[in-house]
Protein backbone atom coordinates (compact mmCIF):
# COMPACT_ATOMS: atom_id res chain seq x y z
CA UNK A 1 0.00 0.00 0.00
CA UNK A 2 1.18 3.58 -0.49
CA UNK A 3 3.44 4.97 2.18
CA UNK A 4 4.40 8.45 3.31
CA UNK A 5 3.18 10.88 5.91
CA UNK A 6 -0.04 11.77 4.08
CA UNK A 7 -0.96 8.12 3.62
CA UNK A 8 -0.34 7.51 7.32
CA UNK A 9 -2.64 10.40 8.21
CA UNK A 10 -5.33 8.99 5.93
CA UNK A 11 -5.02 5.63 7.68
CA UNK A 12 -5.43 7.21 11.10
CA UNK A 13 -8.54 9.05 9.91
CA UNK A 14 -10.04 5.80 8.61
CA UNK A 15 -9.09 4.04 11.84
CA UNK A 16 -10.86 6.61 13.96
CA UNK A 17 -13.99 6.38 11.83
CA UNK A 18 -13.93 2.57 11.82
CA UNK A 19 -13.57 2.43 15.59
CA UNK A 20 -16.63 4.66 15.87
CA UNK A 21 -18.70 2.24 13.84
CA UNK A 22 -18.29 3.54 10.28
CA UNK A 23 -18.52 0.33 8.22
CA UNK A 24 -17.53 2.04 4.97
CA UNK A 25 -14.33 3.32 6.59
CA UNK A 26 -13.61 -0.16 7.93
CA UNK A 27 -14.10 -1.74 4.51
CA UNK A 28 -11.90 0.92 2.90
CA UNK A 29 -9.21 0.30 5.50
CA UNK A 30 -9.26 -3.45 4.93
CA UNK A 31 -9.24 -3.00 1.15
CA UNK A 32 -6.25 -0.66 1.36
CA UNK A 33 -4.33 -3.16 3.46
CA UNK A 34 -4.85 -6.34 1.46
CA UNK A 35 -1.24 -6.34 0.29
CA UNK A 36 -0.03 -5.65 3.83
CA UNK A 37 -2.10 -8.55 5.20
CA UNK A 38 -0.87 -10.86 2.44
CA UNK A 39 2.70 -9.79 3.23
CA UNK A 40 2.26 -10.72 6.89
CA UNK A 41 1.01 -14.15 5.86
CA UNK A 42 3.86 -14.59 3.37
CA UNK A 43 6.44 -14.03 6.11
CA UNK A 44 4.92 -16.86 8.11
CA UNK A 45 4.01 -19.15 5.22
CA UNK A 46 6.71 -18.88 2.55
CA UNK A 47 4.95 -19.48 -0.76
CA UNK A 48 5.02 -17.92 -4.18
CA UNK A 49 1.70 -16.57 -5.34
CA UNK A 50 -1.82 -17.46 -4.29
CA UNK A 51 -1.51 -16.01 -0.78
CA UNK A 52 -4.98 -14.50 -0.88
CA UNK A 53 -6.48 -17.87 -1.79
CA UNK A 54 -4.99 -19.50 1.30
CA UNK A 55 -6.94 -20.05 4.50
CA UNK A 56 -4.16 -18.38 6.45
CA UNK A 57 -5.13 -15.18 4.67
CA UNK A 58 -8.68 -15.49 6.03
CA UNK A 59 -7.29 -15.87 9.53
CA UNK A 60 -5.02 -12.87 9.01
CA UNK A 61 -7.95 -10.85 7.68
CA UNK A 62 -9.94 -11.53 10.84
CA UNK A 63 -6.90 -10.64 12.93
CA UNK A 64 -6.42 -7.37 11.04
CA UNK A 65 -10.06 -6.53 11.71
CA UNK A 66 -9.38 -7.22 15.38
CA UNK A 67 -6.33 -4.94 15.27
CA UNK A 68 -8.45 -2.12 13.87
CA UNK A 69 -10.62 -2.30 16.99
CA UNK A 70 -7.75 -2.72 19.43
CA UNK A 71 -5.32 -0.08 18.18
CA UNK A 72 -4.67 2.87 20.49
CA UNK A 73 -2.55 5.61 18.92
CA UNK A 74 -1.96 7.06 22.38
CA UNK A 75 0.31 4.16 23.27
CA UNK A 76 2.88 5.27 20.73
CA UNK A 77 3.08 2.14 18.59
CA UNK A 78 2.50 2.35 14.85
CA UNK A 79 -0.70 0.82 13.56
CA UNK A 80 1.16 -1.40 11.10
CA UNK A 81 3.44 -2.74 13.82
CA UNK A 82 0.46 -3.43 16.06
CA UNK A 83 -1.54 -5.09 13.28
CA UNK A 84 1.42 -7.27 12.31
CA UNK A 85 1.77 -8.37 15.94
CA UNK A 86 -1.91 -9.29 16.23
CA UNK A 87 -1.81 -11.22 12.95
CA UNK A 88 1.29 -13.15 14.02
CA UNK A 89 -0.23 -13.99 17.40
CA UNK A 90 -3.48 -15.19 15.91
CA UNK A 91 -1.67 -17.42 13.44
CA UNK A 92 0.43 -18.83 16.28
CA UNK A 93 -2.75 -19.39 18.33
CA UNK A 94 -4.32 -21.38 15.52
CA UNK A 95 -1.28 -23.54 14.93
CA UNK A 96 -0.70 -24.04 18.62
CA UNK A 97 -4.22 -25.44 18.81
CA UNK A 98 -3.37 -27.88 16.03
CA UNK A 99 -0.48 -29.29 18.12
CA UNK A 100 1.88 -28.96 15.18
CA UNK A 101 4.17 -26.25 16.43
CA UNK A 102 7.66 -26.42 17.88
CA UNK A 103 7.67 -27.07 21.66
CA UNK A 104 10.29 -24.34 21.93
CA UNK A 105 7.85 -21.71 20.64
CA UNK A 106 7.65 -19.07 23.41
CA UNK A 107 4.39 -17.95 24.96
CA UNK A 108 5.25 -14.29 24.46
CA UNK A 109 5.16 -12.58 21.09
CA UNK A 110 7.95 -14.17 19.01
CA UNK A 111 10.12 -12.12 16.70
CA UNK A 112 9.14 -12.40 13.04
CA UNK A 113 12.12 -14.59 12.23
CA UNK A 114 11.09 -17.02 14.99
CA UNK A 115 7.57 -17.21 13.65
CA UNK A 116 8.97 -18.07 10.24
CA UNK A 117 11.31 -20.82 11.35
CA UNK A 118 10.19 -22.43 14.60
CA UNK A 119 6.97 -24.19 13.67
CA UNK A 120 5.42 -25.98 10.74
CA UNK A 121 2.10 -24.67 9.52
CA UNK A 122 -0.57 -27.34 9.00
CA UNK A 123 -1.95 -25.70 5.87
CA UNK A 124 -4.19 -28.64 4.93
CA UNK A 125 -5.73 -28.76 8.40
CA UNK A 126 -6.49 -25.04 8.41
CA UNK A 127 -7.93 -25.09 4.90
CA UNK A 128 -10.14 -28.08 5.64
CA UNK A 129 -11.44 -26.57 8.88
CA UNK A 130 -12.22 -23.18 7.40
CA UNK A 131 -13.93 -24.77 4.41
CA UNK A 132 -16.14 -26.79 6.75
CA UNK A 133 -16.81 -23.69 8.84
CA UNK A 134 -17.77 -21.64 5.78
CA UNK A 135 -20.11 -24.41 4.62
CA UNK A 136 -21.79 -24.59 8.02
CA UNK A 137 -22.10 -20.80 8.18
CA UNK A 138 -23.74 -20.87 4.77
CA UNK A 139 -26.61 -22.87 6.26
CA UNK A 140 -27.46 -19.71 8.20
CA UNK A 141 -26.96 -17.39 5.23
CA UNK A 142 -23.70 -16.00 6.64
CA UNK A 143 -20.32 -15.63 4.94
CA UNK A 144 -16.81 -15.20 6.34
CA UNK A 145 -16.88 -11.65 4.99
CA UNK A 146 -20.00 -10.98 7.09
CA UNK A 147 -18.10 -12.02 10.22
CA UNK A 148 -15.16 -9.77 9.37
CA UNK A 149 -17.50 -6.79 8.97
CA UNK A 150 -19.65 -7.51 12.01
CA UNK A 151 -17.21 -8.62 14.68
CA UNK A 152 -18.01 -6.48 17.78
CA UNK A 153 -15.50 -3.67 18.20
CA UNK A 154 -15.27 -3.67 21.98
CA UNK A 155 -14.11 -6.42 24.29
CA UNK A 156 -17.24 -6.27 26.45
CA UNK A 157 -19.45 -6.57 23.37
CA UNK A 158 -17.48 -9.58 22.15
CA UNK A 159 -17.70 -11.26 25.54
CA UNK A 160 -21.43 -10.60 25.72
CA UNK A 161 -21.98 -12.01 22.22
CA UNK A 162 -19.89 -15.09 23.00
CA UNK A 163 -21.87 -15.55 26.22
CA UNK A 164 -25.13 -15.45 24.25
CA UNK A 165 -23.74 -18.01 21.80
CA UNK A 166 -22.84 -20.31 24.70
CA UNK A 167 -26.32 -19.89 26.17
CA UNK A 168 -27.93 -20.84 22.85
CA UNK A 169 -25.67 -23.86 22.53
CA UNK A 170 -26.39 -25.09 26.05
CA UNK A 171 -30.16 -24.53 26.01
CA UNK A 172 -32.03 -27.26 24.04
CA UNK A 173 -34.99 -24.99 23.24
CA UNK A 174 -32.83 -22.11 22.01
CA UNK A 175 -30.61 -24.45 20.03
CA UNK A 176 -33.57 -26.17 18.41
CA UNK A 177 -35.10 -22.82 17.48
CA UNK A 178 -31.90 -21.64 15.83
CA UNK A 179 -31.35 -24.86 13.93
CA UNK A 180 -34.95 -25.01 12.76
CA UNK A 181 -35.33 -21.44 11.48
CA UNK A 182 -31.62 -20.72 10.86
CA UNK A 183 -32.12 -17.45 12.73
CA UNK A 184 -31.61 -16.44 16.33
CA UNK A 185 -34.76 -17.13 18.38
CA UNK A 186 -35.15 -13.53 19.58
CA UNK A 187 -38.35 -14.02 21.54
CA UNK A 188 -36.97 -16.96 23.50
CA UNK A 189 -33.66 -15.18 24.10
CA UNK A 190 -35.36 -12.07 25.45
CA UNK A 191 -37.41 -14.21 27.83
CA UNK A 192 -34.25 -15.67 29.31
CA UNK A 193 -31.82 -12.76 29.10
CA UNK A 194 -32.21 -9.13 30.08
CA UNK A 195 -30.81 -7.57 26.92
CA UNK A 196 -31.61 -4.78 24.53
CA UNK A 197 -33.15 -6.37 21.40
CA UNK A 198 -31.05 -4.02 19.25
CA UNK A 199 -27.91 -5.43 20.82
CA UNK A 200 -28.79 -8.98 19.84
CA UNK A 201 -29.84 -7.87 16.37
CA UNK A 202 -26.61 -5.93 15.84
CA UNK A 203 -24.41 -8.90 16.71
CA UNK A 204 -26.65 -11.71 15.46
CA UNK A 205 -24.27 -12.99 12.77
CA UNK A 206 -21.30 -12.96 15.10
CA UNK A 207 -23.33 -14.81 17.75
CA UNK A 208 -24.31 -17.48 15.22
CA UNK A 209 -20.72 -17.73 14.02
CA UNK A 210 -19.49 -18.35 17.56
CA UNK A 211 -22.31 -20.84 18.12
CA UNK A 212 -21.17 -22.76 15.04
CA UNK A 213 -17.55 -22.78 16.22
CA UNK A 214 -18.32 -23.87 19.78
CA UNK A 215 -20.84 -26.48 18.71
CA UNK A 216 -18.79 -28.07 15.95
CA UNK A 217 -15.48 -29.76 15.34
CA UNK A 218 -13.46 -26.59 14.85
CA UNK A 219 -10.49 -26.73 17.28
CA UNK A 220 -8.45 -24.02 15.52
CA UNK A 221 -11.35 -21.59 15.34
CA UNK A 222 -12.34 -22.41 18.91
CA UNK A 223 -8.90 -21.23 19.97
CA UNK A 224 -9.56 -17.98 18.11
CA UNK A 225 -12.84 -17.53 20.02
CA UNK A 226 -11.00 -18.10 23.29
CA UNK A 227 -8.55 -15.38 22.33
CA UNK A 228 -11.36 -12.99 21.37
CA UNK A 229 -13.17 -13.73 24.63
CA UNK A 230 -10.03 -12.96 26.58
CA UNK A 231 -9.44 -9.75 24.65
CA UNK A 232 -5.66 -10.09 24.81
CA UNK A 233 -4.77 -7.73 22.03
CA UNK A 234 -7.97 -6.03 21.14
CA UNK A 235 -9.62 -5.02 24.37
CA UNK A 236 -10.43 -1.36 24.56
Amino acid sequence: MPGGVEAEKDILVLLEKAQKGDRIAREDLIAAHQSFIAGCVAKVVPRRGGIRDMDEYSIALLAFNEAVDGYDAGRGASFHGFARQVINRRLVDHYRASRRFSPELPQAEPPEETVESDFTLPEDDVREEIERFATRLGEFGITLEDLVRETPRHRDSRRMAIGIARRVLEDPELRAGLERKKKLPFTLLLRQLVLNPKTIQRHRRYIIGVYVVLGGDFPLLREYVRGAEGGAESGR
